[in-house]
């Protein structure tokens, strides 16, 4: 039986999926859509990055609105069986938005970590960043290939030529939809 590690880099992928109409990537599915329809694919965990975002100002109504958001939405990530990784933004004047996360970083150690740990045959990373070329390039190394789930726009070149295979997220989404 085929073993695969999924990571979602959701701050990569939510601005996409809600392009195209989804509120969100429903992680149950995708995991179905991984799993193959003979089930023939043994999903080990799947990790997802989830950022906690900077309150609107320092009030404790907006402090504990924020939170709540925030439990809510890992809540219901863990419910489809999701393993979260909390990113916590800080405050930055260097940022367009005004805040910082280190949400591609985070997901990076836990990715190497798990992947370790449980020697999946392959890790399906939801995400297109080229950050994310090193650490597919060491997890080759040790035997571990990757899946790269992606919009081609947003597919860093560099990262597509250490994966052994691309897959356009366009297409899970159908497959999604299809269930």
């Amino acid at each position: 039986m085929m073993r695969k590690v999924i990571a979602v880099d959701s701050s990569n992928v939510e601005y996409y999926v809600k392009g195209q109409g989804l509120n969100c990537l429903p992680i149950d599915k995708l995991r179905k859509v991984v799993s193959g329809e003979d089930g023939s694919v043994d999903v080990l965990e799947t990790l997802v990055t989830v950022v906690k975002k900077i309150p609107e100002s320092d009030s404790p109504a907006d402090i504990a609105a924020n939170q709540e958001q925030f439990d809510r939405k890992v809540y219901a990530l863990e419910m489809c069986g999701a393993k979260v990784i909390e990113c916590p933004a800080k405050r930055s004047a260097n940022s367009a938005s005004g805040f910082k996360q280190s949400d591609d970083f985070r997901l990076m150690v836990a990715c190497l970590l798990t992947c370790m740990k449980l020697k999946p045959d392959y890790l399906v990373l939801v995400g297109g960043d080229g950050d994310y070329r090193a650490m597919v390039d060491g997890l080759r190394g040790e035997g571990i290939r990757t899946e790269v789930v992606a919009p081609k726009a947003n597919l860093a070149s560099d990262l597509k030529r250490v994966c052994v295979n691309v897959i356009d997220l366009d297409d899970v989404l159908s497959a999604i939809e299809d269930m």
